[in-house]
């Protein structure tokens, strides 16, 4: 409540996320992450199925998600554009929307969702 970040509405009772520590689909433009969903048929992973499973993470391995890179939530917007985030070690959540769309590199990837419905 009061956040400024829009999560999607998820009609689902369950989904499947990537468990990678590290962002995974690394180097690829906003446009490629939109691509990747059509053709594979799942959502945009939103800001909060990503704290869960970071959360869940830690629980399991002893280490959040992306610890060392950051992963596009292309669920979860803020003023129109994908969200990106990054846990710190000590488990400091940094959210931020200034990843321009046509920036990539190795260290920015996406998370993606899949749903199953009830």
């Amino acid at each position: 409540e009061g956040t400024t970040v829009k999560d999607g509405q998820s009609k689902y009772s369950s989904i499947d996320i990537e468990m990678d520590l590290d962002s995974p689909h690394g180097d690829t433009t906003e446009k490629q992450v939109k691509d990747f969903l059509k053709s594979q048929k799942r959502n945009g992973q939103r800001l909060t199925t990503y704290i869960i499973g970071s959360q869940f993470s830690k629980l399991l391995t002893g280490y959040y998600f992306d610890e060392i890179t950051s992963s596009r939530l292309p669920g979860s917007r803020y003023g129109g554009g994908m969200v990106f985030a990054r846990f710190f070690s000590d488990g400091r959540l940094d959210v931020s929307s200034v990843l321009y769309p046509q920036v990539r590199g190795p260290r920015v990837g996406f998370r993606s969702e899949g749903v199953k419905k009830a």
